[in-house]
C-alpha cells in the first residue's frame, strides 16, 4: 500500500508539474503585457491631435452689403461675407491693415459684373479668382491661399 501511495503521489506531483509547465509556457508565449486599448478613446485622441496640428485660422472680413450699378447699368444689391485663408507665411491678422483696400477691391469688382455673371457658377469662380489675385496684389505677395463665402446674395433692383 505504501508503494502504491508513493506511486500515486509521484504521478500527481508529475501531473501538477506538467500542467504548471504548460500553463507557464502558454502564458509566456501568448500573454503580452500591454494595457487594453479603448478604440474610441484612442481614435478621439488621434483626431484631436490631428486637428490641433492642422488647425487653419481664417480672417473674417466684415459683412459687405451694398447697392452698386452693374456693368449692365442696372442696380444690384450685393450681400456677402468673406473669409480669407492665408498662406502659411503670413499671420491671420496681416489682413487687418489692408481691410479698407480689400473691401474697396470687392465692391469695385462687383460693380464691373452683370447680375447674370454674379449668379452663375462660372461667374462666381471668375469673381473669386479676381478677388484673390487683387488681395495678393494689395497685400504684397502670395498671401491669400483661398477665399470662402459664408453668405453670397445678389439681387437686381
Amino acid at each position: 500500500m505504501k508503494k502504491i501511495n508513493k506511486e500515486i503521489i509521484a504521478v500527481v506531483v508529475m501531473t501538477v508539474l506538467v500542467f504548471a509547465g504548460i500553463t507557464f509556457s502558454y502564458m509566456a508565449h501568448f500573454k503580452v503585457d500591454r494595457p487594453d486599448l479603448d478604440d474610441k478613446l484612442e481614435k478621439k485622441k488621434f483626431l484631436d491631435q490631428q486637428l490641433s496640428t492642422n488647425k487653419i485660422e481664417y480672417y473674417q472680413l466684415p459683412k459687405i452689403q451694398t447697392n452698386v450699378v452693374s456693368s449692365s447699368n442696372r442696380m444690384m444689391h450685393v450681400e456677402m461675407t468673406i473669409s480669407i485663408e492665408p498662406s502659411k507665411k503670413v499671420p491671420t491678422n496681416h489682413f487687418k491693415k489692408f481691410e479698407a483696400q480689400i473691401l474697396d477691391l470687392i465692391i469695385s469688382t462687383v460693380s464691373q459684373k452683370s447680375p447674370e455673371e454674379m449668379n452663375t457658377v462660372s461667374g462666381k469662380i471668375i469673381f473669386t479668382d479676381q478677388i484673390k489675385n487683387g488681395m495678393n496684389e494689395i497685400t504684397g505677395g502670395e498671401n491669400v491661399k483661398r477665399i470662402f463665402f459664408s453668405t453670397f446674395s445678389v439681387s437686381i433692383q
